[in-house]
């Protein structure tokens, strides 16, 4: 009978995990009682076998395996053995050591010496110190420096008219550089450049929504027609919002601050406008720039502040009698105040001085069409569309051809 589990399997002491699978295997399939059904002997010799598998193939249980058969069932084992050996030895150096007096270690290290160690220490923090703030220098110089070279090649683009090169270039510039005020207030520049186009029609055609009487078809044309620009415009705000923001000197913040209010007040931020342009007269000589008064005029007018408006206007003009524009915005707020006959007058005035300023003629066909001359307001309105007027086409459309 074998003796050992190793003998069991029929495999050495040194088998490896491989050959004692195998082995178990070959012997189950030989041994195994349903082969064999009611012979005893199978039945133990399969439980011996299945036994030394599960001690040989688990490796904490066939160290433990081997150390019994080594050293008896109550020997120790070596490392433990060794363990007892050590701490006998530790125990008994441990009291030789307190019958001693302890003694301090003596180091050969001088005062002088640990002064000067000290020294070479606060020498290597601040030599590291001064690496890393050179490191993020030379980290915040190369951006700056890619960034001005992208915003030069947008620039010679935009000269070429290649404005969709040009803010590629300078979109470039802003990823190494995102608060560049000049990069910003160039991008705002394009995109109100994209969005310009008829934007002056559009805001007179915008103008007629103010009135009562307007028609739906009209009404929803130019809303469609406003909320495309106004998609571009709010862009140009963002940044040259941007811009204003990371702006260091007064003369650049008043240039873009007039900027930013134009915008916000083309896609309709009346309120944040109007808070720019009382921010804006804080400035030094900002006072005297009557930009900002006829943009205060033109926030009143979008917030139907028509009285407000006209005032401004007014003052306006007395600076610059030749500003056509206030002088329509002056017969608009007449007009809108129920003030025809004025407004009339007012339209008539601004002919007689600029006979080819189509707008005038446009709002005169239109208090002509709101009193039911049909005849008089076509006639002004072919006029204003000889003048390229884009709201007189869509009026002779509308109203005069059959």
């Amino acid at each position: 009978m074998a003796s050992s589990f190793y003998e069991v399997l029929g495999v050495s002491q040194f088998a490896s995990d491989v050959d004692i699978k195998k082995a178990f295997k070959t012997l189950a399939k030989k041994y195994h009682p349903d082969k064999n059904p009611g012979v005893k002997f199978y039945e133990e010799h399969f439980k011996k076998i299945n036994e030394a598998y599960q001690t040989l193939s688990n490796s904490q249980a066939r160290k433990a395996y081997d150390l019994r058969m080594y050293y008896g069932p109550n020997t120790p084992p070596p490392s433990q053995q060794y363990r007892q050996s050590t701490n006998q030895q530790r125990n008994t150096s441990h009291q030789k050591t307190t019958q001693t007096k302890y003694r301090k270690p003596n180091t050969n290290r001088s005062e002088a010496s640990q002064k000067k160690l000290n020294t070479y220490y606060v020498y290597i923090g601040i030599g590291a110190f001064v690496f890393i703030l050179g490191c993020a220098w030379f980290y915040n110089f190369m951006n700056e420096y890619a960034s001005k070279e992208y915003f030069v090649e947008g620039l010679k683009e935009e000269q070429k008219g290649n404005d969709a090169e040009a803010m590629g270039y300078f979109f470039a510039s802003l990823e190494k550089d995102l608060d560049n005020p000049k990069v910003n207030e160039k991008v705002g520049d394009v995109y109100t450049k994209l969005a310009q186009n008829n934007s002056l029609e559009i805001f007179y055609f915008d103008l007629e929504l103010q009135k009562k009487d307007i028609d739906v078809s009209q009404y929803e044309e130019s809303i469609n027609m406003y909320k495309n620009m106004r998609g571009i415009d709010s862009l140009a705000a963002m940044y040259y919002k941007r811009a204003f923001e990371n702006c260091k000197f007064d003369e650049d913040k008043r240039r873009i601050g007039l900027k930013l209010i134009r915008t916000d007040l083309k896609i309709g931020n009346y309120a944040e406008a109007l808070v720019n342009v009382t921010n804006m007269l804080t400035y030094p000589d900002t006072k005297r720039d009557d930009s900002l008064l006829y943009y205060q005029a033109d926030i009143h007018f979008q917030m139907k502040n028509y009285t407000e408006a006209r005032t401004l206007y007014t003052r306006f003009v007395r600076y610059h009698s030749n500003s056509a524009e206030a002088l329509i915005k002056i017969a608009l707020c007449h007009y809108n105040e129920k003030n025809e006959d004025f407004a009339l007058g007012q339209l008539n005035k601004v002919i007689e001085k600029f006979p080819n300023k189509g707008e005038a003629y446009y709002f005169k066909g239109e208090i002509a069409r709101r009193s039911s001359d049909s005849a008089l307001s076509c006639e002004l309105f072919y006029k204003a569309d000889s003048l390229e007027i884009l709201a007189a086409k869509s009026a002779i459309y509308k109203y005069c051809e059959n």
